[in-house]
């Protein structure tokens, strides 16, 4: 599962230590994940009722239960009654359910300061995609709010590896069969023999280029980057794709998706450095979090 460090201008605890807390989080998520699937295989071997192990539930340990009882109490928050889980598989989906959940917070909120979750990005498809299959060791700034030249915008989502970064523009949500890319402001996109333009997705990534070759330039990083144009239900025609450029279409789709899932590659100081640069020049808006919103066992653990 992906490490969310950086939503919009929120709060993210990853900005006070991009070298501890994505190790942190990996371990924190072994340790949990070994308890659930220990426990939904006790219940499947003994028959004992799923509601009987309440209490010792992994995403209702201590750490768990004090991040999902500030999450229900939102005003926002609308609780569902879930089933117990038949197969394992349904059990893990439950569980990366329950990162997610955790990844928001630590993407909005420290033990001092908080930023305003919009209600949203809790069912934000392509947020939760990306945070559910790709691996740990990668690292999600999801349309942060950076400087570019004294002016603040927003970029589009930046894919932190091991080996590089990827600068993504996601076309999955627009509808579409054929694309046809163009040096022009616009590309067309074809579907049903009808035609129509959308924007040139390269326009937006260039911008968010010139803030990644900026950052690299101030710090002397020399981590590799790519602009990704992503659209799994398309096709591209007429491809020729520019420098440094990656058009993920139909037939590509899969193993660009493979490739990260087969990544085994640990974090690399280099990788690190680069996101710790990265954060530095983005906008952060926050609000001090009241001593009440804070409890000792969150004190200790942070």
């Amino acid at each position: 599962m992906a490490q969310l460090i950086k939503l919009q201008d929120y709060i993210s605890r990853y900005q006070r230590n991009i070298f501890q807390y994505p190790t942190k989080y990996i371990q924190l998520k072994k340790e949990q994940w070994e308890k659930a699937r220990h426990e939904f295989l006790h219940v499947k071997d003994t028959g004992i009722e799923a509601a009987s192990l309440e209490d010792t539930e992994p995403l209702r340990s201590p750490f768990w239960r004090r991040w999902m009882r500030k999450e229900e109490e939102k005003p926002d928050h609308r609780p569902e009654v879930e089933e117990s889980p038949v197969s394992m598989a349904e059990r893990k989906q439950q569980f990366l359910d329950g990162l997610f959940s955790l990844q928001l917070t630590w993407a909005s909120k420290t033990l001092v300061e908080r930023s305003f979750l919009a209600p949203e990005y809790r069912e934000d498809e392509r947020l939760k995609f990306y945070l559910q299959r790709l691996p740990d060791t990668y690292l999600l700034m999801y349309r942060p709010i950076v400087t570019i030249k004294k002016a603040q915008m927003e970029i589009e989502p930046l894919l932190i590896g091991p080996h590089g970064v990827e600068l993504i523009y996601d076309l999955s949500a627009i509808p579409g069969e054929t694309v046809y890319p163009s040096a022009e402001k616009a590309w067309y996109v074809e579907e049903n023999g009808k035609q129509r333009k959308i924007m040139n997705p390269l326009l937006s990534l260039r911008r968010s280029e010139t803030y990644v070759k900026s950052v690299w330039k101030k710090y002397n990083i020399h981590l590799p980057f790519r602009k990704v144009v992503l659209a799994p239900q398309w096709t591209f025609s007429g491809v020729k794709e520019p420098f440094q450029t990656d058009y993920i279409g139909r037939e590509r789709y899969a193993q660009w998706l493979e490739d990260k899932r087969n990544t085994t590659s640990p974090f690399k100081h280099d990788q690190l450095k680069a996101a710790e640069a990265l954060l530095y020049h983005c906008r952060t808006s926050s609000v001090k979090r009241p001593e009440w919103d804070v409890d000792e066992e969150e004190s200790r653990e942070e």
